[in-house]
């Protein structure tokens, strides 16, 4: 056969399985071709290391920085799935009335989404707070609701609060960090040292 031929018999097999595998594709590969947006919201569209964010309020006061060790961002039109993935933040809010120690906040992972303004600590939670005096409080929870341009912070998880008089469990917490007040909302129980 000469080789003319040959090359035109590939080509017409080639073209051949190419028009089969168009019309009538097999279940993954049609999947794959139809459902982009989902496969792709799977793998980050861009990452940064060693990322860091400072935030300014108008009149010029440092708000808050973010840092973390690795952000993947992630290109979706699904509204349940976060567009940034943070692994190690590290917050610091800082007092706009004062120049009182920030509180400083930091988890194993966060996850953000640009159309809710909100960034959700993940994992090993803590929040720690230094007051005037120099004694510290800190809290430990496994999920913290965070929304920066409000300043404030919530969850309905259990958190332990830790602080120089004792320790303090309690399900659910809400922080407004410009007041310095923290709510807690249930099961409240303490273990207090005696005073001396």
């Amino acid at each position: 056969m000469p080789r003319l031929w040959r090359t035109l018999l590939t080509l017409l097999c080639a073209a051949a399985l190419v028009f089969l595998l168009w019309r009538s594709p097999p279940k993954e590969l049609k999947d794959f071709l139809t459902d982009t947006n989902e496969t792709a919201s799977n793998y980050p569209t861009t990452y940064i290391l060693g990322a860091r964010t400072l935030q300014y309020t108008d009149s010029g006061r440092l708000d808050y920085t973010l840092n973390a060790q690795k952000i993947n961002y992630f290109e979706t039109n699904i509204t349940t799935q976060p567009e940034v993935i943070l692994e190690q933040p590290h917050l610091i809010i800082y007092d706009q009335q004062t120049d009182d120690a920030p509180w400083v906040l930091s988890a194993k992972t966060a996850e953000g989404n640009e159309k809710t303004d909100e960034l959700i600590l993940i994992d090993d939670v803590v929040i720690k707070q230094t007051q005037k005096n120099g004694n510290r409080t800190q809290f430990k929870t496994t999920l913290l609701r965070i929304e920066p341009s409000r300043r404030y912070a919530e969850t309905d998880k259990p958190v332990i609060i830790t602080d120089i008089t004792g320790t303090t469990q309690a399900t659910g917490l809400k922080v407004f960090f410009d007041e310095k007040r923290i709510e807690l909302l249930s099961n409240v129980r303490g273990t207090y040292a005696a005073s001396q």
